[in-house]
């Protein structure tokens, strides 16, 4: 983290934030939903980057944690610009590039991991495969999981050639007709 931000810096992915966050998100299970925002919140408490006292209650960074889960199942993973920018708008200071780099690639890894523990440790387990991480591949949109649009800002953000991994929103098996 920066001792002082830039402060423009710091407006602009304060106000990407806020744009971020009023995309239309796809419409997920309570269960899902939780089990993404768990996963998120395991992973800013265990690295526990602004500091916080390390005998402080496991939900200490939950205001992220929802704001990431919305943004991940918005794009299918968790991206360094969503770390940036949350980190603008909660902590009034701007996250290294880097370190917000590597923060979303360890928690799209741990959600992926914890879609896959749960889809291996559920009752119709057998009747679908789980999926992997290391391909994160796609599932086929479902009716609920309409394409976003991006806004200009993210778009002038996104300018990386490759895609980040995806994370399933729906398990394989459920059927995806209305």
């Amino acid at each position: 983290m920066r001792n002082r931000p830039d402060a423009r810096e710091l407006r602009r992915l304060q106000k990407q934030h806020r744009a971020l966050l009023h995309r239309r998100s796809p419409e997920v299970d309570d269960s899902e939903w939780a089990l993404v925002r768990d996963a998120i919140l395991a992973v800013l408490t265990d690295e526990d980057l602004w500091g916080l006292f390390p005998e402080s209650s496991a939900d200490e960074y939950l205001p992220e944690a929802v704001d990431l889960t919305r943004l991940l199942l918005q794009d299918g993973a968790c991206l360094g610009l969503h770390v940036r920018t949350c980190w603008a708008a909660m902590f009034d200071t701007v996250l290294e590039t880097e370190v917000a780099e590597r923060l979303a690639g360890r928690i799209t890894a741990e959600v992926l991991e914890a879609i896959a523990l749960s889809a291996g440790s559920s009752p119709d387990a057998s009747a679908r495969p789980a999926p992997s991480s290391s391909s994160a591949a796609a599932l086929p949109a479902t009716s609920s999981q309409r394409p976003s649009t991006r806004s200009p800002a993210e778009s002038w953000e996104r300018g990386c050639s490759r895609s980040p991994p995806s994370i399933p929103t729906r398990r394989p098996g459920r059927s995806s007709t209305p």
